[in-house]
Order: C-alpha cells, then sequence, then structure tokens
C-alpha cells in the first residue's frame, strides 16, 4: 500500500510548472494518478463499488495535494514523521467509511 502512496507522491510533486495539462482530470496522467488512490482504497474496502472507491479516492487525493503542497509552502515537507502522519489519517479515514453500510 506505501508504494501506491509513494507513486503518487511522486507523480503530485514532480509536476513543474507548464505543466497544468496533466491535471486535466480526462488526462491519461490523471487517471494513472488517482488510479493508484484507487487501488489503496479498493485494497482496504474491497466491499466498495468503483464509483464508491473513485470517489473516495478523489476526496483522498485531494487532501493529499492540500497537505503537501502546504507542507512545500511551509518547508515542512521533508519532516519525517509527515508521510506517516498522513497515511495515519488516510488509513482511517478509510476505515471509517467500512464501518458505514453504504461506503
Amino acid at each position: 500500500m506505501r508504494d501506491h502512496f509513494r507513486v503518487a507522491h511522486h507523480a503530485l510533486v514532480s509536476i513543474g510548472e507548464g505543466e497544468g495539462d496533466r491535471l486535466d482530470p480526462k488526462s491519461s496522467y490523471e487517471r494513472e494518478y488517482l488510479g493508484h488512490y484507487v487501488a489503496v482504497v479498493t485494497r482496504l474496502l474491497s466491499e466498495s463499488r468503483p464509483d464508491e472507491a473513485e470517489r473516495i479516492a478523489q476526496i483522498i487525493s485531494d487532501a493529499v495535494d492540500g497537505v503537501i503542497h502546504s507542507a512545500a509552502r511551509r518547508g515542512s515537507l521533508r519532516q519525517t514523521d509527515l508521510q506517516s502522519e498522513l497515511v495515519s489519517v488516510i488509513v482511517h479515514y478509510v476505515a471509517g467509511r467500512a464501518g458505514q453500510k453504504s461506503v
């Protein structure tokens, strides 16, 4: 599971200026990027429908995006506990979804 997060994180921070078209929701880059999050959600919520897994993955992706960009602005992106805390937040969020009837 951490491999999916690592790949998604690397893809996010490697986006440079002038590459905004890669963020087009229909681009192959964005579909592949989001696919890593969908894989994590599907692994944790094996009973989820594909549309539910994608919606949850988008929420997680947006949250991770915000945390990474904020940490970069603050200069705290390389803090050792940032990744583990972020993974913990995501796992707890998804685990909470698992306890609900409709994911």
